[in-house]
Order: C-alpha cells, then sequence, then structure tokens
C-alpha cells in the first residue's frame, strides 16, 4: 500500500507474528511488509498481516498532512 501523507487514513487489521515480538514503544510510526490474509470469525471477515519484517519509520511532517 501507498499513499501520500495528506490521503492517510486509518485500516484497522490485525498484525501476526512468528517467533518474537519486537521492541518497538507504542505510538511509533512503522513501515510492516509481509503476506496478508483474511479470517472470518463469527460471520465477520478481518484483515490480517502475518509480518515477515518492520522497522521503525521517520513521522510525516504534520505541517504539511494538510495543505
Amino acid at each position: 500500500m501507498t499513499c501520500w501523507a495528506a490521503d492517510m487514513k486509518t485500516i484497522p487489521l490485525s498484525i501476526e507474528f512468528e517467533g518474537e515480538l519486537p521492541e518497538i514503544a507504542g505510538n511509533t510510526w512503522v513501515k510492516v511488509g509481509g503476506k496478508m490474509y483474511y479470517e472470518t470469525i463469527e460471520g465477520v471477515t478481518y484483515p490480517v498481516i502475518r509480518v515477515q519484517r518492520i522497522e521503525e519509520a521517520v513521522a510525516p511532517d504534520a505541517g504539511k498532512m494538510y495543505n
């Protein structure tokens, strides 16, 4: 998925890690790569990413997000 900062929107999804969880502070911007699949729970379909890589990212400049 690629987007401009001004076009950002939240997309709720679950992430699944194989192995140890990375040590990343809460509310940190990250880049995540992996394989996406869907699971259905009680008739509702949810997107899930099985994480293959994750790294901290620089947060976008908030002053330029809504110009």
